[in-house]
């Protein structure tokens, strides 16, 4: 039988255990997390049991997880991330710990040996609130971005995190100014070598990030890209990243498109695809205060009440999240 494990993964108000009056002492969160963490390391594919309510403790358990940083064990270093990005994703953690919790991932990056791995991380770190990175986690953030190799997705955290850093700005340039016909003969070393083909794999991303700091020509650069893209398909990506730029003509550009009639190829039959309008909805949903919930139910009805929302707001009224 599976041992049963008081540590807790997700943390929610609204399951909490009635039966838990007293918060567990610091000492006996440790050792359920270490508990857990051994588990883990001899259990690929198993999950221990947990209660699912230690909202007091959210502090301690965050604090534990930080001696797992370069474990040799990738099933430990992989639950670490899962776990801290549990954390700093959940609305109702105090700001504080969902902070530390992006630290604790930043800083695993800096040990972490699997590109794959920091590059999924990354990925869902994107998607966290500027307000979420602290001082520390910039600073952390402009040391990976000194490194001659590095993952696009971190370069895209400079963006989200608004890195406004001498050495990150430099390496933003560097990457954009990358020539992709250089030869590779003729670049001196092998560390200059890898450091330009790094440069290269991220240069889109390296527009992103500047995009996302307000550099003017970055956003007009990913507003072509949306409107030049030659079916409808090829415009789902680049609407990811004008929502997530979250700058006003990003936005802007964005919502050009809930009031247009192109359509998505058809999923089957002879059903008529998808209209385009209802994805530029679900990005602007994501990343603009109070949009109506129900104009996300991809229906007539839906498209026609977030047409009227955003023309009774006005473009330049807009709330953008931070």
């Amino acid at each position: 039988m599976m041992k049963i494990f008081t540590f807790t993964l997700v943390l929610c108000a609204s399951t909490a255990l009635s039966a838990l009056t007293a918060a567990p002492a610091l000492a006996d969160v440790e050792a359920d997390v270490a508990a857990y963490m051994e588990f883990i390391r001899t259990h690929k594919y198993d999950v221990p049991e947990s209660t699912p309510d230690m909202k007091a403790q959210d502090a301690a358990v965050v604090a534990a997880l930080w001696k797992y940083i370069g474990d040799p064990s990738e099933n430990v270093r992989v639950s670490l991330f899962g776990k801290a990005e549990t954390y700093a994703s959940l609305d109702n953690v105090e700001r504080k710990v969902r902070q530390e919790a992006v630290e604790l991932m930043l800083s695993a990056f800096e040990v972490e040996p699997f590109p794959a791995l920091i590059s999924n991380v990354a990925e869902k770190l994107a998607m966290l609130p500027r307000s979420l990175f602290s001082r520390r986690a910039k600073e952390i953030i402009t040391r990976l971005m000194s490194r001659d190799v590095i993952v696009p997705e971190v370069v895209r955290l400079v963006g989200v995190a608004g890195v406004d850093t001498l050495q990150a700005n430099r390496r933003l340039r560097e990457i954009m100014e990358a020539e992709e016909n250089t030869p590779i003969a003729t670049i001196p070393t092998e560390r200059a070598k890898k450091r330009h083909r790094a440069n290269l794999a991220a240069k889109k991303t390296a527009r992103w990030a500047l995009a996302s700091m307000g550099d003017e020509t970055a956003i007009q650069e990913l507003i072509a890209a949306a409107d030049a893209a030659p079916e409808a398909l090829d415009r789902l990506g680049p609407f990811h990243n004008l929502a997530y730029t979250r700058q006003p003509k990003a936005i802007a550009a964005l919502v050009r498109y809930v009031f247009s009639e192109e359509r998505l190829p058809p999923l089957m039959g002879t059903a008529p695809g998808e209209k385009l309008a209802h994805r530029a909805i679900y990005y602007l949903a994501q990343v603009v205060e109070g949009f109506p919930k129900q104009a996300l139910e991809g229906t007539e009805e839906a498209l026609a009440e977030a047409r009227q929302w955003l023309t009774q707001q006005g473009i330049a009224n807009l709330r953008i999240k931070d």
